[in-house]
């Protein structure tokens, strides 16, 4: 399960970071890591639910709950990001710092 865990937001971070460091010119890499990204990310019902189930036991409904209150939060922060940071949002070097700051919290 702590396999699971890491890659679908270790390896996701590390990849959303990696993003914003190619540049615009490089269209097919960008399309890459973001499919890696999402990816990734389909290993956490495997390692976020599982791993909560298991090791909380009695006490799964009120992890789980957390876990989807996080979710909740995460997609009312997210837009907020967008829109604090994008003002045209043809412009990449304006959404490299949404794809940064997005890859260091998915890591920490």
């Amino acid at each position: 399960m702590w396999f699971f865990n890491s890659v679908s937001v270790g390896l996701a971070g590390v990849c959303c970071a990696l993003i914003g460091v190619f540049s615009a010119e490089w269209p097919k890499t960008g399309v890459t890591l973001f499919t890696l990204v999402i990816t990734c990310m389909g290993f956490s019902p495997v390692g976020f639910y599982k791993c909560g189930t298991l090791c909380s036991r009695q006490y799964a409904h009120f992890v789980l709950a957390a876990v989807q209150y996080m979710k909740c939060v995460a997609m009312f922060v997210a837009p907020g990001t967008v829109a604090l940071l994008v003002h045209d949002e043809s412009r990449y070097n304006q959404w490299r710092y949404v794809y940064w700051i997005n890859g260091i919290l998915l890591i920490i």
